[in-house]
C-alpha cells in the first residue's frame, strides 16, 4: 500500500500572523513581514504534516491517492451457477476527513488503466472510512504490479464558503486544537528552543492532538 499526495492544500491550516504572535515577533510593514518569513512558512509546513502524521488524519484539504496490489482479498463468496462470484469488501481510506471520493481505477490483465463504475461502489461514514462495493460487483482481473488499483480522494476538514477560495475560507474548521498543535511544532523547530523546552513543547503538542488520534482498530 502506498499513500500519495497528489495535489498539496493551497493554504496551511495557520498563517505567519500566527507564528509572530507565537513566537513574540515584531515584523513590520504593512502586511507585516519579516526576515525569516521563508523559514517560518517552511516550518509551518513541516510542523502540519508532522501533525497529520500523528493524528493520522489530513488538516486542510488535498488530493490523496491510494495504490494497493489488487482488490481486497477478504471478499464474500457465493454460487452462482457452477462457479463462484467473489466481491471485495472494503478499502480503507486513510488521513481522513474524506470530503469527495474522485476515482477508482486499476490496471487490467493487460497493463491499460480502467475506470471503475461509480455506481459500483460507495463510501462509509466511519471515522477511517471504508471504500465499500455493491454486492453485484466482480473484481476484475488486475495486473501484477504493487499499484494495481488506485483509489483518488479529496481529504480534509471542509472548508468555508462554495468553494472556499481564502486562507481563512479553508482553514476555518480546522480544530483549534490541531492549529495550536501546528503552532507548537513550529517552536520546536526553532534552534534556540533548549532540549527541555523542547521536551515540553513535545508533551503539549501530544496532549493537544490526544483527543484527534484515528482509531485504525476498534
Amino acid at each position: 500500500m502506498n499513500l500519495t499526495t497528489i495535489h498539496e492544500p493551497p493554504f496551511e491550516p495557520v498563517t505567519l500572523a500566527d507564528v509572530y504572535r507565537v513566537l513574540k515577533i515584531d515584523a513590520a510593514g504593512s502586511p507585516p513581514e519579516h526576515p525569516l518569513d521563508a523559514d517560518f512558512a517552511r516550518n509551518i509546513t513541516t510542523a502540519r504534516r508532522n501533525v497529520e502524521k500523528l493524528t493520522r488524519r489530513s488538516l486542510i484539504r488535498q488530493t490523496l491517492r491510494l495504490s494497493v496490489d489488487g482488490f481486497p482479498s477478504n471478499c464474500i463468496g457465493w454460487q452462482l451457477g457452477p462457479r463462484w462470484v467473489c466481491a471485495p469488501t472494503a478499502i480503507r481510506l486513510f488521513r481522513p476527513p474524506v470530503l469527495s471520493l474522485q476515482s477508482v481505477q486499476y490496471f487490467d490483465a493487460s497493463n491499460v488503466l480502467q475506470t471503475v463504475d461509480a455506481a459500483s461502489y460507495y463510501v462509509t461514514d466511519d471515522e477511517l472510512p471504508e471504500l465499500r462495493f455493491v454486492s453485484t460487483f466482480t473484481a476484475p482481473t488486475v495486473y501484477d504490479r504493487p499499484d494495481a488499483l488506485r483509489v483518488t480522494y479529496v481529504a480534509g476538514y471542509l472548508g468555508a464558503g462554495s468553494p472556499p477560495s481564502s486562507q481563512e475560507e479553508y482553514a476555518e474548521h480546522v480544530p483549534s486544537e490541531l492549529k495550536d498543535a501546528i503552532l507548537v511544532g513550529v517552536q520546536m523547530l526553532q534552534t534556540s528552543t533548549s532540549p527541555q523546552d523542547y521536551e515540553l513543547l513535545q508533551r503539549m503538542q501530544a496532549a493537544l492532538v490526544s483527543g484527534y488520534v484515528v482509531r485504525l482498530a476498534l
